[in-house]
């Protein structure tokens, strides 16, 4: 019986988990730790799927910046927090947001708060403010951009 070695045991690891959904070196070194593997060879083994371009930072990036803008709605703030859970150093997050569309964030907040606002049942002005601020707050829009829409769509 052939014994497969370590490494051939990570790279077989990383290829099924890479099979299931793109991921970024620093979450695909996390997983591979956690699996038991040594530092060294997961190393090793994230060199090798990056050299074959099973792995690239700044496209998985590049592509959850977009994803995220044009399937969830979500504003700036959000994205660039679910690109440092997923292990994306500061410089690839600043590169892939330099794309992100500042004027168009309004109106995407817009259409979100108009939206959320069908579902609200609170009559109230100041806990609906409150509702449609924290739902786009938990959105990702920055406070500038809250305030606004809330006053437009939100009438005493």
């Amino acid at each position: 019986m052939i014994e497969k070695s370590d490494e051939e045991k990570v790279l077989n690891y990383a290829l099924r988990l890479l099979s299931i959904k793109p991921r970024s070196a620093g979450e695909l070194k996390e997983k591979l730790i956690k699996k038991g593997f040594t530092e060294s060879s997961s190393d090793k083994v994230l060199n090798k799927v990056e050299k074959l371009g099973y792995i690239n930072d700044e496209e998985f990036a590049r592509l959850w910046v977009e994803e995220r803008v044009r399937l969830k709605n979500y504003g700036k703030i959000r994205i660039k927090n679910e690109l440092v859970a997923k292990k994306i150093d500061r410089e690839t997050i600043e590169k892939a947001l330099s794309s992100y569309d500042e004027e168009a964030e309004e109106e995407r907040a817009r259409i979100a708060a108009k939206k959320k606002l069908g579902t609200l049942k609170e009559k109230n002005y100041l806990t609906k403010k409150r509702q449609l601020s924290q739902f786009l707050f938990g959105r990702g829009f920055e406070y500038g951009t809250v305030s606004k829409i809330c006053r437009e769509l939100i009438k005493d």
